[in-house]
């Protein structure tokens, strides 16, 4: 078995979250047709403390894949129904979901794995570590274990950090005495899709 795994374009939702489309690629490299195939991805990993995800939508699956209706990266790290998940000889099929994330001040990139596993008629396993990109056999050769063929899957963000700050003046009280007083309110405001630090206001 071979497995690969893409990452599309992540989408910034503008209020701090962030949003990807991943595809899975699974294919049957060997000369006889794999049952209780299984795809776990654990996403953990990818987005350590303090960032946090959820998978939004998915997973669905093509040909002859069954999905695992309560993936969720974290408790269930399969993708698949094993017991109704196969694949024929030279069968190449698809899995999709979306993760959320929330970077809480990381920007990445978020490297993630996936790990595929099937069994022969005469239970042997075969099991692949997935690699970036959609095809689990770059080389053509037969063999998706070969240097070069177990990348991981970057996930990054373009990072926007924009400020923004805007001051105003109270009504000037006049002391009597020559002298007057007058209040100032400054609001400071992140605008960007990362957190600030170092924030300063000048007002000379």
């Amino acid at each position: 078995v071979g497995v690969a795994k893409s990452a599309g374009s992540v989408v910034d939702n503008g209020n701090g979250t962030f949003d990807v489309p991943v595809t899975v690629t699974v294919e049957n490299l060997g000369n006889v047709p794999l049952s209780n195939v299984q795809v776990a991805d654990s996403l953990i990993a990818t987005f350590p403390a303090p960032a946090t995800f959820s998978v939004t939508v998915g997973p669905a699956t093509t040909g002859t894949l069954s999905a695992n209706g309560s993936y969720n990266g974290n408790g269930d790290a399969n993708l698949l129904n094993a017991a109704s998940s196969t694949l024929a000889v030279n069968a190449t099929a698809t899995i999709t979901f979306t993760v959320r994330f929330v970077p809480n001040g990381s920007t990445g990139p978020f490297n993630n794995t996936a790990t595929a596993s099937g069994d022969s008629p005469e239970g042997v396993q075969t099991t692949d570590t997935s690699d970036n990109g959609t095809d689990p056999d770059s080389d053509g050769e037969g063999d998706p274990n070969e240097p070069g063929e177990n990348d991981p899957t970057p996930i990054s963000i373009s990072e926007n950090p924009v400020i923004g700050v805007a001051k105003s003046a109270g009504s000037v009280v006049d002391n009597g005495n020559g002298t007057f007083d007058v209040p100032i309110t400054i609001n400071v405001e992140n605008l960007g899709n990362v957190p600030l630090s170092n924030v300063q206001v000048i007002d000379n």
